[in-house]
């Protein structure tokens, strides 16, 4: 027994996005996870393994990601992808020639991306999937599932059949990538409606997390705080809070760690300043420039001048870092023994592209606190399933409604930038239950069409595309791709209602958006 547990739940996810006759830079989000995410994380997982480190983490990997990472026209997109910054590598490492410490950045950059590639296609075969399930086999990492596209969903609690829907088809995904079914569920953007337990319960699932919101202001502030699981309503199914506290020493740029001065400026990269001609084809038109990967500075230097990015002094850091995590929750645990009648559980959840993408070196920093936890008698990671079993007799209270972000109550999802998409798609998912009431049973071309329209619902729910309208980033594309799915819907139910389907046209809907193969319409009915 230690005095205290540490959960860290690493969110692995992407919205749906492949394309096949047209070409948008948004396709290079799942190339750069794979490259700057989940590649260096599984190498630092499998040496943390090979040197019998114990550990213990909480992964939740989405449909949608998995449904990306499994599709062989987006494995060779990434080989491509791959081979097309080596390329620039090798271009790069000659340019900085005249400036060593330019050129010593430059050759690091070349080997990551030609070990990554070897990994890729040589040590995984391309399959990411059966890599993250090898570890989760040797009982070091527990894979949860959320819901099949990342919905929001307070904003469809009225429509419990397409609820059942999203879990349904999640629940499918996750068993046939994983061979086994989830214990735990992640509620996107941690958006909590009271209610939604019972569903989860209905479908096997032990625990989910919440924002600290859920908890404070829910039937009663537990007794033990935020720092153990309650059970929901009395429904068995349990709720893990999210720390702010720890959440800020990862993912606050100005306070926390990634601001650091010696870690490495995520905004200078060197695609913005090198002319088109030398970084090479771009076949998403002129103008649009993209990030390259090669940064060269560290955040800051001296009047504002940026100094040039120093491994050694980024590696001090992390070692820092690292000791200055455990060191404060291991300070907070002490202090936490006096209020809580069991050793408290601090739930650490983060977006895993923080790590590598944003924050270049937070998976070394999480290896490290891996490492050192490793031999701490006090502080010890722990799967949420496990503490569940080693505390039971948890308090029962009612939640309340909450979210991440502004406030805490649902504002980044709804709101003047992206509030008309909502009642479109309610529209579709009564209509997307006529026609499962209409055609309860449907086989061959009509089936197909039925569990496409399915499909096409369940894509344009993703939470990912509020997001993006609200916050600017790739609004336009977030704001064609909810248009899109909505217009192939529709096309669908206006074929069936005059009993003709256009077979030509589907069979290229169904091969752009291939997500969720087994998908069985009749979840609606």
């Amino acid at each position: 027994m230690h005095r205290g547990y540490l959960i860290f739940e690493l969110t692995c996810h992407l919205p749906y996005v492949k394309h096949i006759n047209e070409r948008y830079p948004e396709e290079n989000w799942l190339n750069e996870a794979i490259c700057n995410t989940y590649l260096p994380m599984l190498r630092s997982l499998r040496s943390l393994d090979a040197d019998s480190i114990p550990f213990k983490l909480t992964l939740t990997i989405s449909p949608t990601l998995v449904a990306m990472l499994s599709d062989p026209i987006l494995q060779d997109n990434f080989v491509s992808f791959m081979n097309e910054r080596i390329e620039l590598g090798k271009k790069e490492v000659h340019r900085t020639e005249s400036t060593p410490n330019m050129h010593t950045v430059a050759k690091t950059y070349l080997q990551e991306l030609e070990q990554n590639l070897r990994d890729f296609t040589e040590l995984y075969g391309c399959d990411l999937v059966a890599a993250f399930n090898d570890l989760r086999k040797k009982n070091h990492i527990n894979i949860i599932t959320t819901f099949a596209t990342h919905c929001y969903m307070p904003f469809y609690s009225a429509c419990e059949k397409n609820i059942e829907a999203q879990i349904y088809t999640a629940m499918n995904a996750h068993s046939k990538a994983f061979n086994c079914n989830p214990s735990g569920f992640w509620l996107p953007e941690l958006g909590y409606y009271p209610g939604i337990e019972k569903i989860l319960k209905s479908y096997r699932l032990d625990y989910f997390f919440t924002a600290v919101h859920a908890f404070l202001f829910g039937s009663h502030v537990p007794r033990n705080g935020i720092y153990a699981p309650v059970n929901v309503s009395g429904s068995d199914v349990f709720a893990f809070c999210r720390d702010l506290a720890s959440s800020a020493f990862v993912l606050s740029a100005d306070h926390g760690y990634p601001g650091d001065f010696d870690y490495r400026d995520f905004e200078l990269d060197m695609g913005y300043d090198m002319p088109d001609s030398y970084i090479g084809s771009n076949p998403y038109g002129k103008g649009i420039r993209l990030d390259t990967g090669f940064r060269y500075y560290a955040n800051t230097g001296i009047e504002g001048v940026k100094n040039i990015y120093d491994f050694k002094a980024a590696a001090e850091k992390v070692e820092f870092h690292a000791d200055n995590f455990i060191y404060n929750l291991k300070k907070r645990v002490k202090k936490l023994l006096r209020y809580t009648d069991r050793p408290p559980v601090i739930v650490c959840p983060y977006d895993a592209q923080v790590f590598g993408h944003w924050w270049y070196e937070g998976i070394k920093w999480m290896e490290t606190v891996i490492r050192k936890i490793a031999d701490d008698e006090d502080l010890s990671l722990i799967f949420p399933d496990e503490y569940l079993f080693a505390y039971k007799n948890n308090e029962s209270i009612d939640l309340s409604y909450s979210s991440l972000g502004n406030g805490g109550y649902s504002g980044l999802w709804l709101n003047g930038d992206n509030d008309w998409a909502y009642r479109h798609i309610h529209v579709i998912i009564e209509k997307m239950e006529e026609l499962a009431g209409r055609f309860p049973s449907e086989r061959g071309l009509k089936g197909r069409a039925l569990n496409h329209a399915a499909r096409e619902l369940l894509l344009a729910q993703s939470s990912d595309w509020a997001f993006m309208m609200k916050n600017g980033t790739s609004a336009p594309y977030a704001n064609m791709r909810v248009q899109e799915h909505i217009h192939n819907f529709l096309k669908i139910y206006n074929d069936l209602s005059s009993n003709s389907v256009d077979t030509e046209w589907l069979t290229t809907v169904e091969r752009q958006n291939s997500a969720f193969p087994d998908i069985d319409y009749r979840v609606f009915t």
